[in-house]
């Protein structure tokens, strides 16, 4: 995994414009940092599991829903 500088990371660590991301879980393999979390869109009322990867909790690949609708980490 990539050395990050903690006090470069802000709160909250991850955030989306228009959507609840919450309830995360890490995942770290092959120097890569997974993260999962509810992906929750109160215009829609849909809740999903998405993820995104980063390597330093500042930079993240774009989220991706990975469940069905109704499903929540």
């Amino acid at each position: 995994m990539t050395d990050f500088d903690y006090s470069r990371i802000s709160n909250p660590v991850y955030s989306l414009e228009n959507i609840d991301a919450r309830d995360p879980a890490a995942l770290v393999f092959d120097g890569n940092i997974y993260l999962y979390f509810t992906y929750y869109d109160p215009v829609k009322v849909t809740w999903h599991v998405a993820m995104t990867t980063t390597a330093d909790f500042i930079n993240y690949s774009p989220a991706r829903i990975v469940s069905p609708e109704g499903y929540a980490s």
